[in-house]
């Protein structure tokens, strides 16, 4: 009896599908090309008079069938392209329509597109492209000349940036993040770009696209119109996992005083360690695109060993997405009362980094894709139990792909590495850490610890605003020791909340040795990617 019942549903929602979609869905299309063939009718003709079929109509309909007449298909018979203006670029060989072609609205506007995007990155900002069609009957076919009618408008040289900002952020910080330069060309692609560059940094929102005017002098200006973004921040997180407590403190300001100058200090204490991080960052140095930095870090771990390290150097710009580091590095380790047999050491050398990022938000991308990468070549000396010279280098790599995969969904792909290079195995007061909340969820903050690591995860971000993600994860990690690579996988689930100057993460984790009900509670704030 249950059986039956099934069916009939079946039936009865096939019907109620079938009679609700066959006024306005048909089988067959009879007598068009084949990509049209499974057309709705309301839909049908419309496409075909965009394609080049001018005279096709509808004969006939009968049952789940259209009968379609064509009539004679339209051809480019010749074209021609015109303009009053005389342009310092040509535009004959950016021309893709050929005689023959069948007429497409479509590729008409294409081809219009293209004129406007040329010129309009030739210094010809209000650019435009019209269409004059006239039509020839012949016997197989429809002629049609096309006339391509461009007008180039005011040329335009940008002598300077006007920022309107509403807010304390300076003008000369958003000519600088924009890379614009005075008396350049007008480069629409170039605008597009500087202004995404800025909308990165995250320190103001753009309100509008840039576009150019004339001042009061008459000389052509980018005005760039923003509003100031929240960026200076006061944040604690305290934590608790397996009887043990921990605790965060971070201050944070991306943009002091509108200047562009960034600053973070931040502390981490728990019953094995002590952090403290300082980091300085001067936007840029007179009219050069070279912005100063400075970085210091100091480690406790227990009673083992006290470690610092230094870092000086200047990031610059090599593209729109690209930036790059190069600085100074100095770090020392010294024994604690419990790491009498280890010894002291004392390093120093040069750093260099490439930084790429397409992202479309700097926190809670949708898309785009970033990468990071970062290499050492040190000179290390230690000495105490051992007294050793040697060259050392290490490395640090990470990256991010946010693929959209509808409106409300984007998936998460990262991995990262980091870890010695040469010497091979050094002592394990150099070694990295790994879990915890910025990796390896699952388990607790610094649970394992390696002379290299790689780490990896995915994460099906749900957006149910762009300042609000709820997303499962799976992450997958591996350590050296002094013996072997090790592995360990974990999963779980997490929100992360935009909150106007960061994102702050609530993430509960499962590692390989707990079950549901006995999973990590993490909680974060990061700045930055």
């Amino acid at each position: 009896m249950g059986l039956n019942f099934n069916k009939n549903i079946k039936i009865f929602l096939f019907a109620i599908l079938f009679i609700f979609g066959i006024g306005t869905i048909y089988a067959l299309a009879v007598g068009v090309p084949e990509e049209y063939a499974r057309m709705s009718q309301d839909s049908l003709l419309t496409a075909l008079h965009r394609n080049g079929y001018w005279e096709a109509k509808v004969d006939s309909t009968k049952n789940d069938t259209i009968f379609v007449s064509l009539g004679k298909p339209v051809i480019v018979e010749s074209l021609d392209v015109v303009h009053s203006d005389s342009f310092s670029v040509s535009l004959e060989g950016k021309i893709f329509i050929a005689i023959g072609d069948t007429v497409k609205s479509a590729k008409i506007f294409s081809q219009q597109e293209q004129f406007v995007s040329l010129l309009e990155n030739s210094g010809y900002p209000f650019a435009s492209c019209t269409t004059a069609v006239n039509v020839s009957e012949r016997e197989k076919y429809i002629g049609v000349f096309l006339k391509f009618i461009v007008e180039g408008g005011n040329f335009v040289r940008l002598q300077c940036l006007n920022a309107k900002v509403d807010g304390k952020t300076k003008q000369s910080v958003i000519a600088h993040l924009m890379l614009f330069h005075p008396d350049e060309i007008y480069r629409q692609k170039y605008i597009d770009a500087g202004a995404q560059r800025l909308r990165r940094v995250g320190i103001v929102a753009l309100l509008g696209n840039p576009y150019p005017a004339l001042d009061p002098k008459g000389e052509w200006t980018l005005v760039v119109k923003a509003k100031d973004l929240p960026t200076t921040s006061i944040s604690g997180v305290l934590g608790y996992a397996d009887d043990v407590l921990s605790g965060d403190f971070e201050f944070s300001a991306k943009n002091i005083f509108g200047t562009g100058r960034a600053t973070t200090f931040s502390i981490y204490a728990s019953e094995a360690d002590r952090q403290v991080e300082l980091s300085y960052r001067e936007p840029f140095i007179a009219s050069a695109n070279i912005a100063p930095q400075l970085y210091s870090y100091w480690e406790k771990h227990d009673s083992t060993y006290f470690r610092r390290e230094h870092k000086l150097g200047v990031e610059f710009p090599l593209s729109f997405e690209i930036d790059g580091y190069v600085g100074f590095i100095t770090s020392r380790t010294s024994p604690g009362t419990a790491g009498a047999s280890l010894s002291q050491s004392e390093s120093f050398g040069l750093e260099g980094q490439i930084k790429f990022s397409t992202l479309d938000n700097p926190l809670l991308p949708r898309k785009g894709f970033y990468a990071n990468g970062s290499a050492t070549a040190e000179y290390i000396h230690r000495w105490g139990n051992e007294d050793i010279e040697e060259p050392g280098s290490k490395g640090e790599a990470s990256a991010l792909a946010a693929i959209p995969l509808a409106k409300w969904l984007s998936l998460w792909a990262k991995v990262a590495g980091s870890g010695w290079l040469a010497p091979i195995l050094p002592p394990q007061t150099d070694w990295k850490f790994l879990g915890g909340w910025e990796n390896l969820r699952g388990y607790r903050e610094n649970q394992f610890s390696g002379s290299r690591l790689v780490w990896a995860s995915a994460e099906p971000r749900i957006i149910l605003q762009n300042t609000f993600h709820i997303f499962p994860f799976v992450d997958f990690g591996a350590f050296r020791d002094n013996e072997k690579w090790n592995t360990k996988i974990g999963y779980g689930g997490g929100i992360e909340y935009f909150f106007g100057t960061g994102v702050f993460s609530i993430e509960y984790g499962i590692g390989e040795d707990r079950t549901f009900s006995s999973g990590l509670l993490h909680f974060g704030i990061r700045m930055a990617m």
